[in-house]
């Protein structure tokens, strides 16, 4: 490749190997100079991503006390301190049409009941015919694990038909993302130098940290992680795909529906599942606000660490919309109804944060993703259950 020679990078350009197509994060070189095209350059499209905890929440430790632009995060919200200005708490949402725990994955994206779908991802995969070298991710944490029905362990459907299975495995990503090759770096080393002697200091800072994160992640990936760290580096090679924009959507199930994982780490033995059916026993109910203040520190870990990622005119996180949150409430009685949920990011300007908005009771939750969709540029009529735009979003 001769880099030197051109004015400007192709947003484009990757580098290549044996068996390897390493996309580059966005760089200062791929925008053109005093062009038209230099005015939009430099802002990046909007990414989308989606990510589903089981078995609800202490609905109590979760929802913050006051409303608007003064609200003080609540023991389960604590961990997004650093990423508060980014966040939207939303509360009083429902998705009573799952009424059970089969149906809450597939109505989660859909707002409809199991098998009549298609997930508001796959609708904007399809809607915005992105040019990314994969159309969407989905990823999880855990497999069947013994249970057929794909319900329990999918939110992504194709079509009714279609449910599209989880990659839980960080290898098998990372291959995705890279190719399948051990020291990927070692196979493109001549190009990255190549490209390195013509980008300027601030261009090759960001290309070094964006190998070093490359690099890092490879390491962890072969020593065997344990959920712990599978958890992590499924969010790791999530920011990697976006700032390489190798895709634009994608979707995590940290835990699948009906969850035996257990977290002794963090002093909460029992699996997850029956915590959340924890009939108000003191112990357990301790144990499942653990659990849940857990899932929302990897949360923040991710946002944090896509906050603190260059990307055009702005970080990362500034140019995605990221919607965390579970598809029941309070999952003791298997109520869908005061479901936790949160956005967060900029969505290219559109998204507002540092809020706590309380919507009427049993405002559906199919209203938030028409508003996500309208974000994305995709105007749909209805969704589901859905009853109109929620206001504020």
């Amino acid at each position: 490749m001769n880099f030197i020679a051109k004015k400007h990078l192709s947003r484009r350009t990757v580098l290549r190997g044996l068996g390897v197509t390493m996309a580059l994060p966005f760089l200062d070189s791929m925008v053109p100079a005093h062009t038209a095209l230099a005015r939009t350059a430099a802002h990046p499209p909007l990414r989308l991503g989606f990510c589903f905890i089981p078995h609800g929440a202490v609905i109590s430790e979760w929802t913050p006390v006051t409303e608007g632009s003064h609200w003080e995060l609540s023991r389960n919200l604590a961990p997004l301190k650093n990423v508060k200005d980014q966040v939207v708490v939303l509360t009083n949402l429902n998705l009573n049409v799952a009424e059970s725990h089969a149906g809450t994955p597939p109505a989660f994206l859909s707002g409809t009941a199991c098998r009549k779908i298609e997930s508001l991802d796959q609708i904007l995969v399809q809607a915005l015919r992105q040019s990314t070298r994969l159309p969407s991710l989905e990823l999880g944490t855990e497999d069947f694990d013994g249970f057929s029905d794909t319900s329990l362990s999918t939110i992504s459907w194709r079509s009714p038909t279609e449910p599209l299975p989880v990659e839980i495995d960080p290898r098998a990503v990372f291959n995705r993302l890279f190719g399948k090759c051990r020291g990927i770096l070692d196979e493109v080393l001549c190009e990255v130098k190549s490209l390195q002697s013509g980008l300027g200091a601030s261009d090759n800072n960001r290309l070094a940290d964006y190998l070093d994160n490359v690099r890092d992640i490879e390491r962890r990936i072969h020593e065997v992680p344990d959920h712990v760290e599978r958890t992590r580096l499924m969010f790791d090679l999530m920011a990697l795909a976006w700032q390489a924009d190798i895709t634009r959507v994608q979707t995590f199930m940290m835990a699948r529906e009906v969850s035996y994982r257990a977290f002794p780490h963090i002093g909460a033995p029992e699996p997850f599942h029956v915590l959340s059916h924890h009939q108000f026993d003191p112990v357990k109910w301790e144990h499942f606000i653990n659990v849940n203040t857990y899932h929302v520190s990897q949360v923040a870990r991710f946002l944090e660490r896509i906050k603190n990622t260059p990307d055009g005119d702005g970080s990362l996180l500034d140019h995605s919309l990221f919607m965390y949150g579970s598809g029941m409430g309070l999952a003791n009685s298997h109520q869908h109804d005061a479901l936790p949920i949160i956005l967060a990011g900029g969505a290219n300007g559109q998204l507002r944060g540092n809020r706590h908005l309380k919507y009427p009771e049993e405002t559906p939750l199919a209203n938030l993703l028409l508003s996500i969709a309208d974000k994305a540029g995709v105007h749909l009529d209805s969704l589901g259950d859905s009853t109109g735009r929620l206001e504020g979003i």
